[in-house]
């Protein structure tokens, strides 16, 4: 059977309630709309460059083996807009068996979004 439990994680770059607060209800709309359950709501305020959020961090640290269908975010820049760090916490929820969604851009293991983050990973290896 598969798990159609979802947890939300939201984050915003300044102390934006209302910006927390779309996102959110983004997120609830999409998980309505696609028959998953919410076990688990995490929100941050912060820099998108860095992964050293509590929510965020409390979230991977909630994770159990089949507690969690899948992660929804309102976009992957919500987990982090540095690369790298994008493809760690990636791989952590992966390694959990936990699927990674975005409401507006689709499913983290698509082949375009796999192809996104390849390129993402070559520019940042450049940068460095």
């Amino acid at each position: 059977m598969k798990n159609t439990s979802a947890r939300v994680y939201t984050r915003a770059a300044q102390q934006s309630e209302q910006n927390l607060k779309e996102q959110l209800e983004s997120c609830r709309e999409f998980c309505s709309s696609n028959g998953l359950e919410i076990v688990g709501e995490y929100s941050d305020v912060g820099s998108g460059t860095t992964d050293q959020h509590a929510d965020l961090q409390r979230m991977l640290s909630d994770f159990k083996e089949n507690e969690v269908g899948c992660v929804v975010v309102h976009s992957f820049d919500r987990l982090s807009r540095d690369a790298h760090d994008f493809a760690q916490i990636k791989d952590k929820i992966k390694q959990q068996g936990v699927g990674l969604i975005s409401v507006t851009e689709g499913n983290a293991n698509s082949s375009i979004n796999s192809l996104i983050e390849s390129l993402s990973r070559i520019e940042g290896a450049e940068e460095h």
